[in-house]
């Protein structure tokens, strides 16, 4: 059976790791750089960036323990 890797998280705690990528419009704007995509973000309605989290949640991965891949 499949089972989810428990890591200790940043600040304290055990923690399940959830990878997914978000995409945001930039409007053709192909010179940003890093920081000002951080900063695009940083910028953002919390109530609409938390919109766009939770639609990009449906193609995420969860990490598991690779382990139990092999168990059976």
């Amino acid at each position: 059976m499949e089972k989810v890797k428990i890591s200790k998280g940043r600040f304290g705690g055990n923690v399940v790791k959830v990878n997914f990528q978000l995409e945001f419009n930039v409007n053709e704007n192909s010179n940003m750089t890093p920081k000002q995509v951080k900063d695009m973000i940083d910028d953002m309605d919390r109530t609409d960036l938390g919109e766009i989290v939770l639609n990009y949640l449906k193609w995420c991965e969860v990490e598991t323990d690779i382990d139990d891949i092999f168990e059976d």
